[in-house]
């Protein structure tokens, strides 16, 4: 089902049995290292994405805005895993307009999270608006969101 040169990522729950065989032994080595997701992570996780482009992999965390302003609520525990991952990593936070958002990669993530301001919500969160993001990537199309996909390493 996979065409040369596409982005492969399953948006239902379950993943296909190869990747979820990965990510378990993901979770695996993260439980031997003595790291666990805490309930409010695994709650969220179906936000987290295993993402396939050719050879190369990495992980998506996409989270959909609760209004039609921009208003994104980003889980500070999935935060800390994806930090955690050798995988290269990017956050995406999707308008309630077709097609736009913004996209920042693990770098960015953590160049600007000591700014972001915390509440709580089904555990720790950052709450972002759009006068949060003005120095970061924003998109306009779907096909701008995979073009940044493509040359994420």
């Amino acid at each position: 089902m996979q065409e040369s040169g596409a982005i492969v990522s399953d948006p239902r729950p379950s993943f296909p049995p190869e990747i979820e065989r990965d990510l378990q032994g993901q979770l695996a080595a993260a439980a031997a290292r003595g790291r666990h997701l805490p309930e409010a992570a695994r709650a969220l996780s179906l936000n987290v994405r295993l993402v396939q482009h050719d050879a190369k992999r990495c992980l998506v965390y996409a989270v959909e805005s609760v209004s039609a302003a921009g208003f994104w609520a980003v889980g500070i525990a999935e935060l800390t895993e994806l930090q955690s991952q050798p995988l290269p990593w990017a956050l995406v936070l999707l308008s309630r307009q077709d097609g736009h958002g913004f996209w920042m990669t693990g770098d960015v993530v953590t160049n600007h999270q000591s700014c972001w301001r915390r509440i709580v919500v089904r555990g720790p969160t950052y709450e972002l608006t759009p006068a949060d993001l003005a120095n970061v990537t924003g998109f306009n199309a779907r096909a701008e969101l995979l073009s940044l996909l493509r040359q994420l390493r």
